[in-house]
């Protein structure tokens, strides 16, 4: 189609196409800009108002906390958990004669050699080990020779010895053992050995 209007009628008609544009893009921009303060004006009267909700809770919350009920409360909570902390850790420091035991029966023993005898040595000075001190009889000394090389080979048990009473007699021999026992495999820890 062919524009027959003059030059300065299509600068007329171009401008005024231009302003329409601009005032469309204009009226666009501005009401994102309102859109955007609305919604940031809304983002801030809720935070206001969640900030003033969570002020008033922690001030009931504190009055609650300083209320002679709790306070009380609080002491008694206070005094029964140290208690028990100090329990714990004497319960945690405790050596297990079952585990002692299961150690000890594993070790083989020749025939004819018997505890009669088990305790715990009562000087537990060592925090890393449990004294253990074995009575018992053996019909020979080469069953006890025996033992006592069972008993050395047993990783879990440190320190042995034999007092030279217990090797006198060649029969029907009362003997008894000093030995240690690692507290990591007869307490109670996560890091027993099963």
């Amino acid at each position: 189609m062919i524009n027959l209007l003059p030059q300065k009628e299509k600068d007329v008609l171009y401008a005024r196409q231009f302003g329409k544009l601009i005032v469309v893009l204009g009226t666009i921009v501005l009401v994102g800009f309102i859109s955007l303060f609305l919604i940031l004006l809304s983002v801030k009267l809720y935070i206001l108002g969640q900030a003033s909700y969570q002020k008033i809770m922690f001030e009931n919350a504190q009055k609650s906390i300083q209320s002679p009920e709790s306070v009380s409360l609080q002491a008694f909570i206070s005094k029964y958990n140290s208690i028990l902390a100090k329990e714990n850790l004497f319960y945690e420091d405790q050596a297990y004669m079952s585990r002692i035991l299961d150690i000890l029966i594993g070790v083989p023993r020749p025939e004819g050699l018997y505890f009669t005898e088990i305790s715990l040595n009562g000087d537990q000075e060592n925090i890393e080990e449990v004294g253990i001190i074995i009575s018992g009889t053996s019909a020979t000394r080469e069953g006890l020779t025996l033992f006592k090389k069972n008993v050395e080979e047993e990783q879990k048990i440190k320190d042995v010895y034999f007092p030279p009473e217990s090797w006198i007699n060649a029969k029907n021999i009362s003997f008894n053992i000093n030995l240690a026992i690692l507290k990591k495999e007869v307490g109670n820890s996560n890091t027993v050995n099963e």
